[in-house]
């Protein structure tokens, strides 16, 4: 019989599906555990953004806490958007009892817009933090911790032995920090007795999801991380296994037709378990293709031509293309050009532009031949695409 692994998120809902509970639940079933879960607020938002949020009262997730918790007790623990001052008090009075606490602290949506206020801040230092094995913050939601800018790399590293000095976790990670290649690097910052300065320090890069997913990444890579320790993997195995996951679910969903503003992670795992799963290569194969959806999410918006990439890779054209059929059961040419219109029907979608705009801004030299890739792909023209999502 199968092991039962359950896995407690405690954070809010998200209709759409992409973060919050429903997001944690997937991503749990996915990894082999079982979801429990305490709801914190729910929230009236889609794919552009959180109209409004109506917390929980703070009895209520009390109660939730005391009747799920005495029930079946979690092997993990992840809590995330906790709204009022009250909401942190209750949680902090419960999670101390358990082990494997990952805290994603959610003080800023990914999508930029501010859900916690100073009080409620400065409570979650105080009662949440120092119980928790390793806490996961926005570069944005340090700034606002910490009250001062995060200019650089030193300024970034200081602020995450702050963070251990301070409060006494094992580890934190720093999210969404963009580095000079185009590229978001996610600071890992771990307690390592065994290492001559006493920490590990690990970069975790992710393409530039800009025009690609963004939506619900933070809580998705706390849902794995509390997975991960549940199934008694240790924090550092935890963190790169839910990289690696992170960075498969994202390269799948590049192209994913949910969502008007940021697409929708496919957390139910159709493209991670069963395709992936149903496909022959092998991780060098695996390697290029994370190598090459990269170099697109960065760069298709100015270079369409397949040779880029390959260069880049430092392989052939034609062996590029091998590693991308094997994989997804598609050529690299075709890769580029579903980025390509993704990335257009969000900008037709979302702004005011003309044809003619939209084109320069995709690299193509004559809306013409914007036009006749646009249809190609999406089966109408843009200008009928256009009209037809207003």
């Amino acid at each position: 019989m199968k092991e039962f692994i359950p896995i407690l998120s405690v954070t809010g809902s998200d209709g759409t599906g992409g973060s919050g509970i429903q997001a944690d639940i997937k991503t749990c079933a996915a990894l082999g555990g079982y979801a429990l879960s305490v709801v914190t607020a729910v929230t009236v938002q889609d794919t552009r953004g959180i109209r409004s949020t109506h917390p929980i009262p703070a009895e209520l997730i009390d109660s939730q806490l005391e009747s799920i918790t005495h029930d079946m007790p979690p092997y993990a623990v992840k809590v995330g958007m906790l709204c009022d001052v009250d909401a942190v008090r209750v949680v902090g009075n419960h999670i101390r009892k358990f082990r494997n606490v990952v805290l994603d602290t959610a003080f800023v949506s990914s999508r930029g817009e501010s859900i916690a206020n100073r009080e409620v801040i400065e409570r979650v230092g105080r009662t949440l933090m120092p119980y928790s094995e390793i806490v996961i913050m926005k570069r944005r939601e340090v700034e606002l911790f910490f009250d001062k800018k995060i200019a650089n790399q030193d300024d970034l590293e200081e602020s995450a032995h702050s963070l251990l000095r301070r409060y006494g976790m094992n580890a934190v990670i720093i999210q969404a920090v963009l580095q000079d290649d185009g590229t978001y690097g996610d600071l890992f910052l771990s307690v390592d007795s065994s290492n001559p300065d006493g920490f590990i320090c690990q970069y975790f890069v992710l393409p530039d999801f800009t025009d690609c997913n963004t939506h619900g990444l933070a809580g998705t890579l706390s849902a794995c991380i509390a997975t991960y320790l549940a199934q008694k993997k240790d924090l550092v195995e935890a963190v790169e296994l839910s990289y690696r996951y992170l960075q498969t679910l994202t390269i799948y969903s590049v192209h994913s037709p949910l969502g008007h503003h940021s697409s929708i992670i496919g957390h139910e795992g159709r493209a991670y378990r069963h395709e992936v799963a149903s496909r022959h290569f092998t991780p060098r194969q695996q390697e290029i293709y994370n190598a090459f959806m990269q170099l697109v999410a960065n760069h298709c918006n100015k270079q369409h031509d397949v040779l880029f990439y390959a260069d880049r890779l430092n392989i052939t054209s034609r062996y590029l293309s091998q590693v991308t059929m094997s994989i997804c059961g598609k050529s690299s040419k075709q890769l580029v050009m579903e980025a390509v219109v993704t990335n257009a029907s969000k900008l037709l979608s979302t702004t005011t532009f003309s044809m003619q705009e939209v084109a320069y801004r995709l690299g193509f030299s004559t809306q013409a031949q914007f036009a006749r890739l646009f249809k190609q792909v999406k089966g109408v023209s843009p200008s009928d695409y256009r009209a037809g999502v207003k």
